[in-house]
């Protein structure tokens, strides 16, 4: 009896120790929790086991496959989610533009006069206010007298629409179109008059490009209103604001 102790106590260190080298089981792990990827571009989104879904809450940003392989389709965030066995994590995607041609106007609908008269000083500091357009209920600026030019338009203290004016050679429509491409899927006609686009990244707004003048110059007039007043397309329910920000633009253009 006494030697069976003996032995017993013994085997214990040794079971104790076996038990301590068994690997635990491995769980699921995403690796991949952020990606930013220039427009156009393709980035893979890793795991620690194999067999998972991935599925975008946003595919005219982002799409993925079914190994993980993501492509940014256009400028904006998305969320993949990666599930595995039940369990699952969100890997954000931020799609960033190549083209910077251009910068987009203020698109925050949230945002009141204030708060856009603020972001404009912040992130805008070449542009100058004009004070003979602006109100208590628009905001417009230009770059020194020149283009592009800002424009804003609110309804309630809450911005309602907002217009990008540009001034450009008819040899660089390609370049405007290339630009627009990265944010919007739009549609040109042959005539060049009009490009209407789905603007699905930016809040659901609905953007409308228009083409002005003749073979040796145009004007284009990119303008965003409130999604609510919208729909997908193209088509605008309401004009009121964006005539208003448009014409704030054309004033300032001095049209």
């Amino acid at each position: 009896m006494k030697k069976s102790v003996l032995m017993l106590a013994a085997a214990l260190p040794m079971m104790f120790a076996a038990c301590g080298t068994e690997d635990p089981e491995e769980g699921f792990n995403l690796e991949t929790t952020t990606l930013e990827i220039n427009y156009e571009g393709n980035a893979n989104i890793e795991t620690n086991v194999k067999g998972c879904t991935f599925v975008s809450d946003n595919e005219f940003i982002a799409s993925v496959d079914k190994d993980g392989k993501v492509t940014a389709n256009h400028v904006g965030e998305a969320k993949i989610t990666v599930a595995y066995e039940g369990e699952s994590a969100v890997c954000k995607v931020t799609v960033k533009p190549t083209m910077t041609v251009y910068t987009m106007p203020v698109i925050d609908w949230k945002l009141n006069l204030t708060q856009v008269e603020d972001l404009v000083k912040a992130d805008f500091p070449n542009l100058v206010k004009n004070d003979e357009v602006s109100s208590a209920d628009a905001l417009a600026y230009t770059t020194k007298g020149t283009f592009p030019i800002y424009a804003y338009a609110f309804n309630n203290n809450a911005l309602a629409a907002s217009t990008l004016m540009i001034s450009t050679e008819m040899d660089d429509k390609d370049s405007l179109g290339e630009w627009l491409e990265q944010y919007y899927a739009y549609y040109n006609d042959t005539e060049m008059g009009m490009l209407y686009g789905n603007a699905k990244s930016i809040d659901d707004a609905t953007v409308l490009v228009e083409f002005e003048g003749g073979m040796d110059d145009c004007m284009a007039t990119w303008t965003a209103n409130e999604p609510t007043k919208t729909v997908r397309g193209g088509m605008i329910i309401d004009r009121t604001h964006i005539e208003k920000s448009r014409e704030i633009a054309r004033k300032t253009a001095g049209k």
